[in-house]
């Protein structure tokens, strides 16, 4: 009995150390990522804009495979909730990273916003 109760807290443990390390590298694209995902700035010439455009769809691109990671955690940090010891630390540490894919939406719009912009350049013959 006691070395399946040692298993079973191996694998928890294991289990809680993975969703800690994915949970980690998801915030910390999170924050390195910030400057492209927040930014409103349209650029003031064609290769600025185009240059906007190119850094916001790398980002997007990134973004939706951050959101594919995070979907893939929330089935381990739900078999973690019920753990008296690890719930509570999975509960924070796939909250600072389960709204990542409502992040989606507003970089598409960004990204429709900048190629709108590019299209005025080119029209203005800004470049």
């Amino acid at each position: 009995a006691l070395q399946r109760r040692l298993s079973r807290l191996q694998g928890v443990e294991l289990e809680w150390e993975r969703l800690q390390r994915a949970c980690k590298r998801v915030a910390e694209w999170l924050k390195s990522s910030k400057e492209v995902r927040c930014s409103t700035d349209l650029g003031s010439n064609e290769w600025e804009v185009a240059k906007l455009l190119r850094e916001a769809e790398m980002c997007a691109s990134e973004l939706r495979l951050q959101a594919d990671a995070v979907a893939q955690l929330k089935p381990l940090a739900e078999r973690l909730d019920a753990d008296e010891e690890f719930g509570p630390l999975a509960r924070e540490a796939y909250a600072a990273v389960a709204l990542v894919p409502q992040l989606e939406s507003p970089m598409a719009d960004r990204i429709r916003t900048l190629q709108a912009a590019l299209e005025r350049q080119r029209r203005l013959g800004g470049g």
